[in-house]
Formats: structure tokens, C-alpha cells, sequence
């Protein structure tokens, strides 16, 4: 079954590729936002795969903007959060929140295109966040987890 899946989810991605025009390969998108392995554990190739594609990228970027407003805005009750918020200065935190920024305004723009249905859009959302990703994202991530991980293993 597995493999009849993602059989399923080459043929149906690059009919959704063909379709909407985008440029992100499969194996880009599947690096950064392991859609395989999503639809692997939904079980199935959603008909309308484009949207399940793009939901997928949302819940990426959304997992990180909680664990960047935890930095930023420390969970009193936490103290993961809290040891976290104080290893970074008032100007990481405030370059971690126009980060952030940059994220919302991202994935917001996956809520409007939900609504509307603009394949064009849509086309446009899947291959910025590709690029969003390798050249603003990841960069400033490694930077952050990296120092994450030091302060930590400092403890």
C-alpha cells in the first residue's frame, strides 16, 4: 500500500504541477515539508492535492512560529520557554519577531487563497515558501537552533 501511495502522489503532484504552473519539484518540497511522509500518514492523496499540499507547508511554518513565540514571548509556566527567552537578547528577540512577521504574512496568504480558490496564487504560495524557506528561513534557523543547542549543552 505504501508504495501504490506514493505512486499515487508522483502521478497526482505533477498533474497539480502541470495545472497550477508552480516550479518547486517534489523532492524540494518533500526536503523542506516531508510531504511524503504527510501523506503517508493521512493515507491518501487528497482530490483536491493542491490544497492538501499547501496545508501541509502552513503546519511546517506554524509549528515554527510556536516555538519562535516562545522565545519571543516566554510560556510563564514553562521552563523550557522561560531558560529559552533568556538566551537571546532584546535585539534576537525583536529580529526573531520580524521573523515571525514574515512567516504570518506567509501563511496568511495560504487562508485567503483557501478562500478564493486563485490557482495563480496558489502557484505563487507553494514556490515563495520554497524560496521564503532557503533563503530567510532556514539560514536564520540554523543560527537560532544552534545557539539553542550551545546554551543547552552549556548548562
Amino acid at each position: 500500500m505504501k508504495t501504490e501511495l506514493l505512486a499515487k502522489l508522483e502521478e497526482v503532484f505533477n498533474k497539480t504541477k502541470e495545472e497550477l504552473g508552480f516550479k518547486s519539484t517534489l523532492d524540494e518540497l518533500d526536503n523542506i515539508f516531508f510531504i511524503r511522509d504527510g501523506v503517508q500518514h493521512d493515507g491518501y492523496v487528497s482530490v483536491k492535492f493542491s490544497r492538501q499540499l499547501c496545508k501541509r507547508i502552513n503546519d511546517t511554518f506554524n509549528s515554527w512560529i510556536g516555538y519562535l513565540h516562545g522565545i519571543v514571548m516566554p510560556i510563564p509556566n514553562s521552563m523550557i520557554s522561560m531558560t529559552e527567552h533568556q538566551m537571546f537578547s532584546e535585539e534576537e528577540r525583536n529580529e526573531l519577531l520580524q521573523l515571525m512577521n514574515k512567516v504570518v504574512a506567509l501563511t496568511s496568504k495560504n487562508s485567503v487563497i483557501g478562500f478564493t480558490k486563485d490557482k495563480i496564487q496558489e502557484a505563487a504560495f507553494i514556490d515563495e515558501a520554497v524560496n521564503f524557506w532557503n533563503t530567510t528561513f532556514k539560514p536564520k534557523m540554523v543560527d537560532v537552533m544552534t545557539k539553542v543547542n550551545s546554551e543547552w549543552n552549556n548548562k
